[in-house]
């Protein structure tokens, strides 16, 4: 009963947190951010980079939360997606309201071609963290 939960509730969380995160990006693209493009999103390669990205940003410490029980590459990924909104809001606001404002570029936009770079951030956080949590000095198997 105290073992570590099933390979497919962990897929499940990472889904969902994945699915979740990207319908969030997406929102914020089209509802705030689409009058800067004329078709509203980005397409092709960019989109599969941008929405796969931010999925795998979402997933990855979802799943490990679920699975391995850390807490740090969740809270990680979602403490610098929340930054990220709370920072961008109030420019991508600005640029609605200027026309020069759009040239300056926000933390959003950063995130959706940097995503990888918190991403791994949050993964080496976890494996310290399951390294301390999860391996134990004292019993040493020689």
């Amino acid at each position: 009963m105290g073992g570590l939960p099933g390979r497919k509730a962990s897929m499940l969380a990472g889904l969902v947190a994945g699915v979740l995160l990207s319908g969030s990006v997406v929102a914020f693209h089209v509802y705030l951010a689409g009058f800067e493009h004329s078709d509203g999103l980005v397409g092709g390669i960019a989109a599969l980079w941008v929405f796969g990205g931010v999925f795998l940003f979402g997933a990855l410490p979802g799943y490990l939360s679920v699975r391995y029980r850390l807490f740090s590459p969740a809270a990680l990924a979602s403490g610098v997606y929340v930054l990220v909104l709370y920072e961008s809001v109030p420019h991508v606001l600005d640029r609605e309201q200027s026309a020069g404002a759009g040239l300056v570029t926000t933390l959003f936009d950063l995130f959706l071609l940097f995503w990888f770079v918190p991403l791994a951030g949050a993964l080496v956080v976890g494996a310290i963290e399951y390294a301390i949590r999860y391996d134990d000095p004292l019993s040493s198997k020689e």
